[in-house]
């Protein structure tokens, strides 16, 4: 369980990372419809192209936004009886690869390195 809920939170940081680069407004991230709901926030993504930087095929997508629920709900981190949805670790883990490696120069250089010291 521990890998679902961290690659969970590595790509809701991706998301959360491009939007930020596009322009969304930090105040909109953290609304509770984005907040830590991945299939909002992969949504909101493909709406402000993400697909120019990171090439995310339709079986990637499908499982981020199939994930978003027991993510969100944090049934990743803690126990609870019954049954919950566990992705394929490989599409996911992919997914998280290409969310790292594609965002990275978008990422970089939309910081203000002229604040680093």
């Amino acid at each position: 369980m521990p890998y679902f809920s961290t690659i969970g939170h590595s790509i809701e940081l991706f998301l959360k990372a491009f939007l930020l680069a596009k322009g969304v407004p930090l105040s909109v991230l953290k609304r509770r419809d984005y907040g830590h709901n991945l299939s909002n926030l992969v949504d909101l993504a493909l709406e402000n192209k993400i697909t120019e930087h990171v090439d995310l095929n339709s079986a990637q997508v499908a499982v981020i936004r199939a994930m978003s629920e027991e993510y969100e709900s944090k049934r990743y981190q803690y126990i609870r009886t019954g049954i919950m949805f566990l992705p394929d670790i490989s599409i996911i883990h992919e997914a998280a690869e290409k969310l790292s490696m594609g965002l990275k120069r978008l990422c970089y250089d939309a910081t203000d390195w002229s604040k680093e010291k």
